[in-house]
Parts: C-alpha cells; sequence; structure tokens
C-alpha cells in the first residue's frame, strides 16, 4: 500500500472516530432534558419503552413516568459504559427484575424504584444485581409492599455502605427489626404512610426510624424483658400521626433510649403530657407534641422537665389559662411548666390561647426561658404583652408575634432589648406606631420587621414611622405593597409610601401666639361669641351632628335579621345605676329596642372572651359607655378594642356608637382611645334638661336603622 493510501485510510477512521465521539455525547432531546451531569426523561408513558443512548459525562438519570415493563441488562444496554451514580425508574410500569439486571452498573449508589407494582419476591432477587455496588440509599416507596420476608436483604448483605432505606407509602402492618439486621451500615428507615401496628426493634441498630402516618395505639417498647435496649443507637424516632392514646415516663427510660435527641409525637389522641414524661432521656435535645387530636389538652406542671431538651414545638388548639380553679387540674401550674427546661433555645407556642386582661400570666409562664434564642407566639390571641418579659431574654434573636390581637403595647415591652434581629407583628389590629413604640436599641438591631397587614391610622401620629421608613424601607417584610391606610376615609386604601402630611399641618401655631396678637375688640368678639355658644351649645351639637349624619347618608346594613340584639352596651360595672335609670327607660321600653346587657345576657359558664366577642357580632349595633372608670378597666378596653376592630373589618363606622358620661381624665387617654376618638363621632351626656333631651333625640337617631 502505497503511503498515499495509507494516508488517507487514517484520514477516514479519524473522521469516522470524530464522528462516533459526537454521537454519544449528544443529549436525546426528543425525550430527555440534560443539565450538566444529569438527564431527565420523564412523563412520556408508552411513548418511550427504551433507554436511549446518553452524554458520556451522565452520573444522574431519572428514567420516571415511562413503560419498561420488563428489566433486564438489555434494559441498559445503551448506558452499559457509564460510571451511573443515581438511577430513578420509578413509576414505569415495571412488573419484571431480572436477578442480574443491575450488575452492569458497578458505580451506582441511589436507586429509586417507587411507584412499580410487582411481587415482593421478584424484588428481593432483584437485589442480587446490587451485591457488587457501594449502594447507599434505596427508595421502595408506593409499591404496595407487604410485610417484608424476614430474608429480604440477603443478597445486600456485603453492600456496608447502604445505610438509608425509604418504605413510605406501602402496605405494611408489622415492623420487624430482624429483617433489616444483614444490613450492617443501615442507619436510616423511613417508614411512613404505611398500616404499622406493631413494632419490634429486635435485631435493629438504626439511627433514624420514621413511623408518621401509621397506626400505632401505644408507644413502641425499646427494651427487653432483661431491661437491655433493643434501639441503641437510635437518635431520631418520628412517633407523629398514629392512634397513642397515652403516654408516661415509663415509656421513655433514658436506660432503653439513651442516644435519642429527636422525639415526634404530633397528631395523635393522648390529651395529657405527664409529670417527667422526657425527664429520663439523657440525650434529647428536640420534642415535638404538635396539634393533638384530643379536648382539653393538659401539660402538667413538670412534663418537660429536662436538662438537655433545647427545642421545643408544642402548637396546639388549647387555652393555656383556663377560666376553672386550680383546684380542679391541680398537677397543671401554668407558672412552673417551663421552669425545668430552662435550657430552651426554640419554644413554638402556635394557637395555643395565651389572652390574658394584663400580660401578667404571660410573663409568669415564661419568665424562666432565659436562654431563648427563638420564640413563636402565632396565632395565640396575645392582646396584651408584659413589661420586661423580653429584656430577661438577652439571646433572643426572633420573635414571632403575628395573627395576634396587638393594637398597642407599654413603653416598657421592648425596654432595654437589643438582641432581637427578626421581630414579625404582622396580622394584628397595630395603628399607629411611633416613637414610643420601639426603643433606638432595637430598632438598631433589627434586621427584619414585619408589620404588613395593620390597620394603619394615617394621621399626623404616623408621620414620624413614614419619616422612618424612608432611611429604612429595606429592614420591612413585603414593602410596599402590603402596608395600607385603613383609615381616614382620604387616605384609606392608599399605600403607606405614599403618605405624607407636611410639617405645618401637623405642628399648627401655638395659641400663645395666637392670643397674643389678637386684638382687646377681638377678645372682646369671642367672649361674646363663645357666651352664645356655650347658651345653645346643646342645639349646636345636635345640629352639626345632623349636618354630618346627611352628609354620610344611609348605610345599609345586610343582614339584620341575623342580629340578636340591636345594641350591645359595653359599661363599667360603676355605671350600672345610669344604665338601669336612663338607659333601659328610654331604649328597651319607650323605643322598644333588643339590648344585650353584661349583668343580663352573658351565658353563665362561658369564657368572658368568647361571651364579649359572640354578643358583639351578635349585635346590629355596639355602644360604649365612655367613664373613667370604663377607661381603667382591662375587660372594658377588650371590649372597646373588639368594637373597634369590628367595624373596622366591616368597615362601617355607623355600626359603633360612643357616648361619653363623664370628662375623661388625662391621664386615662390611652392611645386606642385617642384613636377612637379620632376616627368615631361621639355624643357626652349632661343633666340639662335640654341637653337631655337632644341627647336621646342624638342617640335614638345613631341607634335606629
Amino acid at each position: 500500500m502505497t503511503p498515499g493510501r495509507i494516508f488517507e485510510v487514517m484520514f477516514v477512521l479519524c473522521v469516522s472516530f470524530t464522528q462516533w465521539s459526537i454521537s454519544i455525547s449528544q443529549c436525546p432531546k426528543q425525550f430527555c432534558t440534560c443539565t450538566g451531569k444529569r438527564v431527565a426523561c420523564v412523563k412520556h408513558e408508552r411513548h418511550l419503552r427504551f433507554i436511549p443512548s446518553l452524554p458520556k459525562h451522565t452520573e444522574v438519570l431519572v428514567f420516571t413516568g415511562n413503560f419498561l415493563p420488563i428489566i433486564s441488562q438489555e434494559t441498559f444496554r445503551n448506558i452499559s459504559g457509564l460510571r451511573l451514580r443515581e438511577l430513578s425508574l420509578g413509576g414505569n410500569k415495571i412488573r419484571n427484575i431480572s436477578s442480574d439486571a443491575f450488575e452492569v452498573l458497578k458505580s451506582l449508589i441511589f436507586l429509586d424504584l417507587s411507584g412499580n407494582q410487582f411481587p415482593v419476591s421478584i424484588l428481593q432477587e432483584s437485589f442480587h444485581g446490587l451485591r457488587h455496588t457501594k449502594l447507599k440509599k434505596l427508595y421502595l416507596i408506593e409499591m404496595a409492599l407487604p410485610d417484608l420476608p424476614s430474608d429480604m436483604f440477603k443478597h445486600l448483605q456485603n453492600v456496608s455502605t447502604l445505610h438509608g432505606i425509604s418504605l413510605n407509602f406501602n402496605k405494611l402492618q408489622n415492623f420487624v427489626g430482624s429483617v433489616f439486621s444483614v444490613l450492617k451500615g443501615l442507619r436510616y428507615i423511613g417508614l411512613n404512610n404505611n398500616s404499622i401496628t406493631n413494632v419490634d426493634f429486635r435485631g435493629s441498630n438504626v439511627e433514624v426510624i420514621r413511623f408518621r402516618s401509621n397506626k400505632l395505639k401505644q408507644v413502641p417498647v425499646f427494651c427487653d424483658e432483661t431491661g437491655r435496649p433493643l434501639a441503641p443507637s437510635l437518635r431520631v424516632l418520628d412517633l407523629g400521626d398514629n392512634h397513642i392514646s397515652e403516654i408516661n415516663k415509663l415509656q421513655f427510660r433514658g436506660s432503653c433510649l439513651p442516644k435519642l435527641r429527636n422525639l415526634t409525637l404530633d397528631g395523635n389522641y393522648f390529651r395529657t403530657v405527664p409529670n417527667n414524661t422526657f425527664s429520663d432521656l439523657p440525650s434529647l435535645v428536640r420534642l415535638s407534641i404538635k396539634y393533638l387530636l384530643s379536648f382539653k389538652i393538659v401539660f402538667e406542671t413538670t412534663c418537660f422537665n429536662s436538662s438537655s431538651l433545647r427545642l421545643l414545638y408544642i402548637a396546639n388548639h388549647m387555652d393555656m389559662f383556663p377560666d376553672q380553679p386550680v383546684s380542679l387540674t391541680p398537677s397543671s401550674d401554668y407558672k412552673n411548666i417551663f421552669r425545668f427546661c430552662r435550657g430552651l433555645n426554640v419554644l413554638d407556642m402556635t394557637r395555643i390561647r395565651l389572652t390574658t386582661n394584663d400580660g401578667v400570666k404571660l410573663y409568669e409562664l415564661l419568665r424562666h426561658l432565659t436562654n431563648l434564642t427563638k420564640l413563636v407566639l402565632q396565632s395565640t390571641s396575645v392582646l396584651t404583652l408584659p413589661e420586661h418579659l423580653f429584656s430577661r431574654m438577652p439571646f433572643l434573636a426572633a420573635l414571632h408575634l403575628d395573627h395576634c390581637l396587638l393594637s398597642q403595647w407599654r413603653q416598657g415591652v421592648f425596654q432595654n432589648v437589643s438582641s432581637i434581629k427578626t421581630l414579625y407583628l404582622d396580622h394584628n389590629g397595630i395603628a399607629i406606631i411611633n416613637q414610643t413604640s420601639f426603643p433606638p436599641e432595637l430598632l438598631r438591631s433589627l434586621k427584619h420587621l414585619s408589620l404588613f397587614s395593620n390597620p394603619f391610622l394615617c394621621t399626623c401620629d404616623l408621620v414620624w414611622f413614614s419619616q422612618w421608613i424612608k432611611n429604612n424601607s429595606k429592614v420591612l417584610l413585603l414593602w410596599p405593597y402590603n402596608y395600607k391606610c385603613k383609615s381616614p376615609k382620604e387616605w384609606a386604601g392608599k399605600l403607606l409610601s405614599e403618605f405624607s402630611l407636611s410639617y405645618s399641618y401637623c405642628h399648627p401655631l401655638s395659641p400663645y401666639v395666637i392670643a397674643a396678637a389678637a386684638t382687646g375688640a377681638a377678645l372682646a368678639l369671642l367672649f361674646l361669641v363663645g357666651g352664645v355658644v356655650y347658651r345653645y351649645r346643646w342645639h349646636l351639637k345636635y345640629y352639626i351632628y345632623l349636618m354630618r349624619a346627611k352628609k354620610r347618608g344611609y348605610e345599609a346594613l345586610s343582614g339584620d335579621d341575623d342580629f340578636i340584639y340591636d345594641v350591645f352596651v359595653a359599661y363599667h360595672s360603676d355605671d350600672r345605676v345610669w344604665v338601669i335609670s336612663e338607659l333601659i327607660p328610654c331604649l328597651e321600653k319607650k323605643e322598644k329596642l333588643r339590648l344585650c346587657l353584661q349583668d343580663r345576657d352573658f351565658e353563665v359558664g362561658k369564657l368572658i372572651v368568647d361571651n364579649i366577642t359572640e354578643k358583639i357580632h351578635g349585635s346590629r349595633k355596639v355602644l360604649l359607655l365612655l367613664s373613667n372608670n370604663f377607661i381603667q378597666s382591662q375587660w372594658c378596653k377588650f371590649e372597646m378594642t373588639m368594637a373597634h376592630a369590628r367595624s373596622v373589618e366591616e368597615d362601617r363606622t355607623s355600626s359603633l356608637v360612643v357616648v361619653v358620661l363623664g370628662n375623661i381624665d388625662t391621664q386615662n387617654m390611652c392611645n386606642s382611645l385617642h384613636v377612637l376618638l379620632k376616627t368615631t363621632s361621639f355624643m357626652e351626656w349632661s343633666n340639662e334638661k335640654s341637653a337631655k333631651e337632644l341627647f336621646w333625640k342624638r342617640l335614638v337617631a345613631s341607634i335606629k336603622p
């Protein structure tokens, strides 16, 4: 062969090799998506019946939702030369797998056969082809597997790398630890969503096991008859969403569970967590007892006694401060529930009702937890925050107070608090944020502040906050579109970012300056006009009222027939004489209106909070009888808050009628009363005969539809 001929042959071979190299590196885009070393060929059903050739660098293949009824070595012919590490074959309608099918996949460390249903004997024999791999994870989810035979994993006994098996969503009724005993490296077993009723840990040495959503009626046994632990290495145990009706200390002995760190008991049926239930577990760090399915849940006084516990999740639908004599629940003392777990770093009490008049009980409940870094009180109906509580928590970094009933708080609540980085106060009834709401040291430390979905009162009282936002908007979560003005009318519905009032508007000239500039003639005229106004003050107030009513127009109340009462009357007990002698004769006897009075119409045995809430929502209108006694009463303040909140929610200020029975002292003018009197028209009671007549005309006109 001549040199020219040799060169020609070599050139042809080189070109052919190059074309072959390119072809094996191409992605089969008709069926698959290739991203780096990962290829996904999914949901082609019967249109894809084979595994195509893949790029030579492929290490992960997701081949799911196709049609591979028979799996053999021939199935992997196009990918046998790859160093495939992860293979998902879920939902391919597999009916049979040959015992040597996986032998060509020497590098496999993850195999997922989920969503295929075939006899367990075939599955068992298919493991024969994996005996020489370094498999780490095996997923057998939703395969309708019954109880496994004792030699289920005999072919994998030499695969020491296998540390995790998921058997979720199958039909297992029994867990037998000895089935997994040949898997010496096994550390994790997932058994969620089966029908397991019996558990035998003998022979297992797992560290993590999850039994969530099974049919267990009692806590499994963790020691044999001699007291030796059956699961000595167990660190994580999930028993959530089962049918467990009782727990006690004997079920969680430290000698049986010496290494248990994470315990979950959510969604079960027991109603009492007895004293010292977990106190014997030496390594317990995380405990979750959320959303139990029983009524009247009871946490006994020392139920959380644990020196090692750091994370506690107890979100439940329950009342932490029930209105019943302490003698009825002698084993439950809320003041000391957290006294014996002072090392807690995280506490989640979502949805536990924590409503109190003055916040004292809330302070007594949480005062022992000085090491908290995260406190979640979301949806707990907190009405009042106690002073000096959060200053006892020097490490507190995240505080969740969203979805509560907060409208304001005392100046000392956040005093000397500088550790909080994240503060959630959204979905409350907060109308005003001013300079006294948060101390400077707290504002400097905050990285995230959530105040959206609050009914902001866009008046001069909110100017400071709007100015602060301009320099700190990055701190506010969901700013600006979730921050809107609720009132007054000219700003209602507008974004808080658009709110602006001038300095001169909010800081009018001092009356002393005006008085100094006034002339003697003007003063005389003022005295004259003042005398006339005073003489006819009640007539003027009545005419002003009529003009306002005419301007507002008639507001139709939808569903009036659904109301039990015409008027809910909120008053202090010291004003009862006025109610009986003046109000009832006029409104009930003369005008035939149905009044709701706390002394007469509240249901005996029902919580005061529930009585107030139900009666207010069952009344067409709410009548507030304001006095110094009223403002000083926490329950009266609560009635005022609920009535104002109702009028804001329904966007009907006419549903709220305010009567001032006497002069309100300056020291009793709180923020909420200040907001109420600014946004709601009110009437004043007087004992003068002419004033009385006009008063009753105004009141009846305000109440009657």
